[in-house]
C-alpha cells in the first residue's frame, strides 16, 4: 500500500502489524492498497437460493418473518441467511408477477450438501412459499441470489445493527410493505442474520470490533430523478420507527453518504479500537491527507 508520505509499504502480521490491523476495517484512512494476497476457501458449490412469500396480507407476512427469526436462531454455522421485505410499485416495466405486489423473501446460502440443505430449509418450505429456487449451484453464481443489477442504479442506502426482534418489531417491519398504505418510494428492507463465526474474535485481529448484534439491517430505496430527498425522508422514518431495537452501532463496511459525519463513523468501532485508529492515523497520516472518506481524524498524544 502507499501511505500519505508517498512510501510503498508491504504490511502483514509480521511487517508493520499495527498498520496491517488498522487498514482492515479502517477503510480508506491509512493509504491506497495497490495489491493484496489472500487465501481462498476450497468451495466449489453451495446450496443456495430464495423463497418468495406473498406479503399483501400483514398477518401472514408477520407469521413468515416470526417463523424465519425462530428458524434462524437454530441454524448451524454452515447456514447464512437473510429476510427481505419489499414492495414493488405498480409500474408497467415490471413483470406481472411482481407489479404492485409485496413480498417477504428469505435468502439462504449453505455450505452443506443438497441433502442436508433440504433438511435445514424444510421448516421454511412448510410456510408455503410462492416460489422456491433453493438448490445446489456453482459457487461462481452466488452473487446472483440477490439479483444485483448489472449496471449502475440510483439508490439511497442506510444501515443499522439491531437487537433481537420481538412481535412489535415484526409488526413494524411488515407495516412498511402493507399495500393498503400510500405508495412510494418503496424501501427494500433486508435483515441479515449475524452471529456464529462472525461473533468470535478473528485469528488475526483487525479494526472491525462491533460483532455482537444478532441482525444487520440494510435498506435500499430507489431514487429516480428528483426523488432523492423523498427517499431520505422515507429511510429516516423507517429507522426512527425501528429505533427501540437499534443497538446504536454501525458496521464499517456499511457506512454510506449519510454516515459521513464523524460521530456516525465513530459508532462503527468499539471505543478502544477507535482510539487506537486515531493514534495510528496521527502516525501514518498526521495531516489527514486521506480525508475524503468516512474520516477517522488524527489524534496526537495528549490531545
Amino acid at each position: 500500500m502507499v501511505t500519505a508520505d508517498g512510501r510503498v509499504r508491504t504490511v502483514s502480521p509480521t511487517r508493520e502489524p499495527d498498520l496491517f490491523w488498522a487498514v482492515r476495517g479502517g477503510k480508506s484512512n491509512f493509504g491506497v492498497v495497490t495489491a493484496a494476497e489472500i487465501d481462498l476457501v476450497p468451495l466449489r458449490s453451495v446450496y443456495a437460493g430464495e423463497l418468495y412469500y406473498p406479503g399483501e396480507d400483514p398477518a401472514y407476512a408477520a407469521h413468515v418473518v416470526r417463523s424465519y427469526l425462530a428458524w434462524a436462531k437454530e441454524q448451524p454455522e454452515e447456514m447464512s441467511s437473510s429476510v427481505t421485505l419489499l414492495r414493488f410499485p405498480d409500474a408497467p416495466h415490471l413483470p406481472d408477477e411482481y407489479r404492485g405486489r409485496s413480498f417477504v423473501l428469505v435468502h439462504i446460502v449453505c455450505t452443506a450438501d443438497e441433502e442436508r440443505g433440504d433438511r435445514l430449509v424444510e421448516p421454511l418450505r412448510a410456510l408455503a412459499p410462492e416460489k422456491d429456487t433453493c438448490a445446489t449451484m456453482p459457487y461462481t453464481q452466488v452473487t446472483e441470489i440477490h439479483h444485483d443489477p448489472k449496471h449502475p442504479v440510483s439508490v439511497h442506502f442506510r444501515s443499522a445493527l439491531l437487537h433481537e426482534l420481538d412481535d412489535v418489531a415484526v409488526e413494524t417491519l411488515v407495516s412498511f410493505i402493507d399495500p393498503a398504505l400510500p405508495g412510494g418510494p418503496f424501501p427494500n428492507i433486508e435483515l441479515r442474520h449475524l452471529g456464529g463465526a462472525l461473533s468470535r474474535p478473528p485469528e488475526l485481529a483487525h479494526a472491525v470490533g462491533v460483532r455482537d448484534a444478532p441482525f444487520h439491517l440494510w435498506m435500499r430505496t430507489p431514487t429516480p430523478d428528483g426523488t432523492a430527498d423523498e427517499a431520505r425522508r422515507v429511510s429516516d422514518e423507517v429507522l426512527k420507527r425501528l429505533r427501540p431495537w437499534d443497538t446504536g452501532d454501525l458496521l464499517p463496511g456499511f457506512l454510506f453518504d449519510h454516515d459521513s459525519d464523524p460521530e456516525r463513523v465513530r459508532r462503527a468501532y468499539a471505543e478502544p479500537d477507535y482510539r487506537r485508529l486515531t493514534r495510528l492515523k496521527a502516525e501514518y497520516d498526521p495531516h489527514n491527507l486521506f480525508r475524503i472518506n468516512h474520516n477517522i481524524p488524527p489524534v496526537f498524544d495528549g490531545a
